[in-house]
């Protein structure tokens, strides 16, 4: 059953029984938890292709662990609960290559956190959007993540205060190493990767 969502619409709930396995053809969908305090913290971003909530049809947990909310305009395949066992022996091969970016892009997303200073936490969590959802410009080196992002946004995935992000993304792209246009950000990848020594710059996080 073909589906379309507008930004902003949460598709299920955590701790709630999910109506329907979904995927997503067209647009991106945020997984995210609500802290203690009551503060947003976006833990993965899916994109075309993907399915969720993968550990719900799994059977690995009978309810959504997390919230799930459209972060674009949406479009979408939603199975219900009848046809999970047909759509998960159809799509082995899609939900294997899916945990399995899953593990890596956890693992960078942990290393991104885990850095010692604000400015490093901001710079890997770019980087790693990059290698997620980003594409070639015109210009030598430089990729464009292409989600628009808000500082918000960044804030809610790095648990830093907007304000604290502000503040780097202003640096550096007064480095010119960095560049926003309508809420999309392009990277210069040499320097970044330089900045970061990264190792996994040529990693395939595609599905």
């Amino acid at each position: 059953m073909n589906q379309r969502y507008k930004k902003q619409q949460i598709l299920s709930f955590q701790s709630e029984v999910p109506r329907y396995l979904y995927q997503i053809t067209d647009g991106y969908v945020r997984l995210y938890s609500i802290t203690d305090a009551g503060n947003e913290r976006t833990l993965d971003i899916f994109g075309p292709g993907d399915m969720f909530p993968l550990t719900w049809a799994l059977g690995l947990s009978p309810v959504s662990l997390y919230n799930y909310e459209t972060f674009t305009n949406v479009d979408l395949i939603a199975y219900r609960p009848s046809e999970l066992s047909a759509v998960l022996a159809d799509a082995h091969e899609l939900i294997h290559k899916q945990m399995a970016r899953n593990e890596v892009t956890s693992l960078m997303k942990i290393n991104a956190l885990s850095q010692d200073t604000a400015r490093d936490v901001v710079l890997r969590l770019l980087h790693y959007l990059v290698l997620r959802f980003g594409d070639h410009t015109q210009l030598r080196n430089w990729q464009k993540i292409v989600i628009p992002l808000t500082q918000q946004d960044i804030a809610n995935m790095t648990s830093l205060a907007r304000e604290t992000v502000a503040v780097i993304l202003k640096d550096l792209k007064d480095q010119k190493i960095i560049t926003v246009r309508q809420k999309y950000y392009s990277l210069d990848m040499e320097s970044v990767v330089k900045r970061i020594e990264a190792t996994d710059f040529e990693v395939n996080l595609e599905v």
